[in-house]
Order: C-alpha cells, then structure tokens, then sequence
C-alpha cells in the first residue's frame, strides 16, 4: 500500500497530458450523489465540498474530483496538508501563522484554542444567541473540519437509494451487492493511476505500459458501467446529471459579459467616430452573448425544474435577460439607447456574478418549503422581477443623461427628450408587471401563511417602491415631470428597487421571506447610492435656478 500512496503524491505533483484519467474522470462526475437535499453529480459535489473547504475549486491544477476521491483513498496523505481555509480574525485568535492561508486538519485538530472556542459557539447556539461575525467564521470552520472528515470516511458521499425513506446511504452503509461492487470499482481506479504514473514518469517502456494502460482504463470503464447498473436512480437522473456536468464545464455567464464588453467597447468607438449608422454590424457581439447568457439560464432551469427566480445570484442573471429582450423591442422600434442601456447592465450583473461569488452564490439549491410551488414562483415572483429590469433601463438611461449633463449641457437636454416617452413606457410596464405581482404574491401569502398582507419588510418596500413610479406617472400627465426632471427621478427612484430587491434581504434580515435572507455586499451597495447621490447633487446645485429643471 505505501507504494500506491508513493504513486498517488507524485500524481499529484505531475501533469498527465495524454492519459486515460480525463476519461475516468469523467465517468466518476456522472456519478449521481444526494447531497443538501437534491440528487448532484458527484462533479458538482466534489466542486462545493472544494470550494467549501479550500476555497476554490480546484487544488494546484488538479480537478476538485480527483481531489475528492484521493481525501476518500488516502486518507492519512490529507491530514497534514495545508488545505483547510481559516479567515483573517481566527488565525490572530489561534495563534497560528496569520500569512497562511490554509491549515492541514492535523494542526487544527490539536489546537487547543480553537477546541475551547468550539465549545463556546456551541454553548451560543444551544442558547440561541445571535452570532457575531466572528463566531459566524467559527461555524463555518468547524463545517469545513466536518466536510473533510466525512469525506475522508465515506460518510458524506451517499450513492444509494435506500428501498424506504429519502435519505440515501452512504458508503459505510450501503447494500453488500453495491459496496463490494464500488470496492473493486476503486481498486480498479488505483490500479489505473498507478500505471498512469508509471508511465509518465518513464520508468517503463512507453508501448508495454500504453498497452497495459489501456487494459486497465477498459476494465476501469466496465466496473463504473457494472456499478451504475446497481444504482436504478442513475437511469432516471443521467439526462439531468449529464446536462449539470456540461453546465458545469462552462461558465456561460462569464463569456456571456465578455462579449457584452466588446459590444459596448465597439459602440463606443461608433459613437466617438461618428459611426453610429453602422451600428447594426456590432449587433452580433451582443448576440453571441445573449445566446451563453440564454444558454447557462436554460440549464439552470432545466436543471433545477423551476423558473430561475429563487435567489439572489437567479435575479441577477434574469433581470438582465428580461432587459436585454425589452431592449431589443425598441430597437426594432427604432431606438437604440434602450438596448445599449439593457447591454450595459447585463455587463454589470453579470460580471458581479463573476467577482462576488460569495455575496452572489451560483450553486444550484433546493427551494425552501415555502417556495416549493413552480405555478406560484413562476406567478408572483417573474413579474416583480421582470419590473426591475423596466425599472433598471430607465435608471441607465437617466444616469447616461445625468452624466451627460456634466459634459455638454445642450446635447444632454436633447437627450432627455429623445428618452422621455420612452422612459415613461418603461415605467408604465415596470408598473404594470410590479402590481400584478405584488397582488399576486398577496394571494400566496394568504395560501402559504393564511393572510393577503401583513406589512413584512419585502411586502412594504414592493409597495413603496410601486407608490414611488406611480408618482413619476402622474407627475408625468400633470405636466410636473419635464423631461430633464424623468430622468433625475428614475435615477433617485431606483434606490427604492436596490432597497426592496437587495436591501431587505441583505441589509434589514428580517421578515417572513427569510429564505431569501444573505449577507456581503453592502459597502459596494452603500457606495454605488453614495455616488449617485453625489451626481444628483451637483447637477441639483449646477442649474442656475434648481427649482425650475429644464
């Protein structure tokens, strides 16, 4: 056995290039795997349980299943390397070395320190206290300690279907049939990586060990078939199992918002050479991204069999979407600002998705009991979220006019002018879609909660911000809201939408819709409405007469 640990450490320090792991890995993601309540390819498990505990996912180029299945072979390797993320405030605490970054298991087993503060975060919650950012990294600690350890005995990796109840069996308990089964499954594997190794390092002759290799990848390829066949959930899940372990595979958001950039970068080299009847041509980088974009938000729906509304990262890749759809229409209409406005914030959504994934979670999660229900998420929570990406052009082409201003005054009023009727349709459908499913999410509480309205924080903001663009409407008809002034308003009204879609869950953490609850991101929303602000102030103080706006 110490040879095949031998062999296992310098595959992890080698580069296999040309091997038959790529296809034994991807056997082993297809693998489906019950973990935090929804069946997952072991891929994606492997990618969170990484993430989790190292805080990426992937380990110095190695793939997070590799990694996984070598914590389950070899334990004793894994418990003193340093893999185990440890924040900034508990490595001060701890007294360990406050430079590094990662801990083995081994070290932060026999801190003392971190034992006694353990006991008292269990003391805490036992209580029912409210924690601390401090004993909140604590917790997550302690769950990073747990997820390696279960990992390393099995007892995290469920694989079977049990005959009753819903929670599967893990490795230590699963069925004689299958246990002997994945036993000769990961010897096989063993076995194939060991002669991989061998054969990279060229200590054989290269044409006996390809030989040789290739028998061992075929009987590797006819234990995983023998396995599946074992588990009867693999034939009803391998279509969805398979289309994760592609979505997986490709960060379509990403490449969606790089070719929004170069949209908006060839749009402005238009603008700036005066180019802008060719701007057709620049139509296609859009395109392209709206079909990554339309792509990675098909996969998450059919993934998940739901509409994807259900959490924050889910709102911030389809109100864009909605936006870049509303955009277009007006372009066919013969205006084009609109959709470069909706292509500017599909960039910035989506590249939030990309630099904050901790405020923004792209995991694919189970819906809490409250929203288990697609007909009423589809409902009440589509039509508020599709009034925000109304709500969100208007507020683009207001700040372009706000800023504009502070250039060229003239060219800025004509602007706003240009805009004004369409921004007043955009607010008129971001009502429209705001109060059908504000009514609507009414009827579900009486539904889920046994009464229409009861003044929850998510509730009084929807109504607040409905009653705030209703306002500019009525404004608008009683000749109050000039051009000039929609556009200051869409801008200042828009702090009312962050506040009710981001805010409340984020900043306030109260109410009865506390399955939307998160945390992070509040300096950059704070300073995204300080600047804001500020704009709005000194144009306010730049007009000669600030009680009469052109």
């Amino acid at each position: 056995m110490k040879t095949i640990y031998i062999f296992i450490f310098l595959f992890l320090s080698l580069s296999c290039s040309k091997s038959h792991l790529f296809e034994s890995e991807k056997l082993w993601k297809t693998l489906p795997v019950q973990h935090q309540g929804r069946i997952k390819p072991f891929d994606t498990f492997a990618r969170e349980v990484l993430k989790e505990v190292y805080g990426k996912s992937h380990y110095e180029n190695k793939s997070a299943v590799e990694i996984v299945l070598f914590w389950l072979i070899v334990p004793e390797i894994w418990q003193d390397i340093p893999l185990i993320f440890v924040e900034k405030k508990l490595r001060k605490s701890l007294d360990i070395p406050f430079k590094r970054k990662h801990f083995s298991f081994e070290e932060l087993n026999k801190n003392q320190k971190l034992a006694l503060q353990f006991l008292e975060l269990q003391s805490l919650e036992q209580k029912g206290e409210s924690l601390d950012k401090y004993f909140k990294d604590l917790s997550q600690l302690q769950r990073r300690l747990l997820l390696f350890s279960g990992i390393q005995t099995g007892f995290l990796i469920r694989l079977e279907a049990p005959e009753k109840g819903d929670l599967w069996l893990s490795l230590a308990e699963l069925t004689p049939a299958v246990q002997d089964k994945f036993k000769k499954l990961i010897k096989s594997y063993v076995s194939l990586i060991s002669k991989e190794i061998l054969e990279n390092s060229k200590t054989f002759k290269l044409n006996k060990e390809a030989q040789d290799i290739q028998k061992k990848a075929k009987l590797f390829k006819k234990e995983m078939k023998e396995f599946q066949s074992l588990l009867p959930i693999y034939k009803k899940t391998r279509f969805k199992i398979k289309a994760e372990v592609f979505y997986n595979s490709i960060n379509f958001f990403q490449v969606a918002w790089i070719f929004y950039l170069l949209f908006l970068i060839s749009v402005n080299l238009l603008f700036i050479f005066r180019k802008m009847k060719i701007f057709k041509y620049s139509l296609s980088l859009a395109l392209l991204g709206f079909i990554f974009h339309s792509c990675g938000m098909l996969f998450r729906s059919y993934i998940m069999s739901r509409p994807p509304v259900s959490n924050m990262f889910d709102t911030v890749i389809w109100v864009p979407f909605v936006a870049l759809i509303v955009g277009f229409f007006f372009y066919l209409k013969g205006n084009k600002w609109p959709f470069i406005a909706s292509a500017i914030l599909s960039f910035v959504c989506l590249l939030l998705t990309n630099l904050a994934p901790e405020v923004l979670d792209g995991s694919l999660q189970p819906l809490e009991a409250v929203l288990r229900s697609s007909f009423w998420l589809t409902i009440h929570v589509l039509p508020i979220t599709m009034s925000y990406a109304f709500f969100f052009i208007a507020f683009v082409l207001g700040d372009m006019t706000l800023i504009y201003y502070l250039v060229n005054r003239k060219q800025a009023l004509i602007f706003s002018k240009k805009m004004y009727q369409t921004t007043y349709r955009l607010i008129q459908w971001g009502v429209v879609f705001l109060t059908g499913g504000t009514i609507l999410g009414a009827v579900w509480a009486d539904y889920s909660w046994g009464r229409f309205w009861g003044w929850d924080p998510k509730e009084s903001w929807a109504l607040i911000t409905l009653l705030a663009y209703l306002a500019i409407l009525h404004g608008k008809l009683v000749g109050w809201i000039t051009p000039f002034r929609m556009s200051f308003c869409v801008v200042l009204m828009f702090f009312l939408v962050i506040m009710a879609w981001y805010g409340v869950n984020f900043v306030l953490g109260a109410g009865l819709h506390s399955y939307g609850f998160g945390s992070g991101g509040a300096i950059y929303v704070f300073a995204f409405f300080i600047l804001h602000l500020i704009l709005c102030l000194v144009i306010f103080f730049k007009i000669k007469n600030p009680k009469f706006f052109p």
